[in-house]
């Protein structure tokens, strides 16, 4: 169970810019059987926190302190992995370079948001399979 300053209906996400998105949802219209439901994107941070604690004027200035204090990178989606969820099913992925040192600014600027003990995968779903 979330604590309550979380919500599975919150996100902090790395959008890619618009003129990447034709080959990414190529595959995703294809495999993703929540194409419709969300743009690509790399979770950042997830869970995330829950309203009120989301209002612009509150996370904006955490997001950017975290922002300034890193150089900007340039993302490469350099290969394909999967998560087994079961012996049947998997969730097909691309593996975004360069993002962990951004998800632990983000993360350490929302250090109430550090809940998951999977740790940080950097990933850009495109499909699920089975296996």
């Amino acid at each position: 169970k979330l604590p309550p300053h979380f919500s599975y209906k919150s996100a902090l996400v790395l959008l890619p810019p618009a003129s990447l998105h034709p080959p990414i949802e190529d595959l995703r219209r294809k495999h993703d059987r929540n194409f419709h439901r969300w743009p690509p994107h790399i979770n950042l941070i997830y869970p995330f926190l829950n309203q009120p604690s989301t209002s612009p004027e509150t996370i904006t200035p955490r997001i950017r302190d975290a922002l300034c204090r890193i150089t900007p990178i340039e993302l490469r989606l350099t290969s394909a992995k999967h998560f087994l969820h079961s012996k049947s099913s998997a969730t097909v992925w691309l593996n975004p370079e360069e993002c962990q040192n951004l998800q632990a600014n983000l993360q350490a600027a929302f250090s109430e948001c550090d809940a998951d003990q999977r740790g940080f995968t950097p990933h850009l779903s495109v499909g699920q399979a089975r296996s």
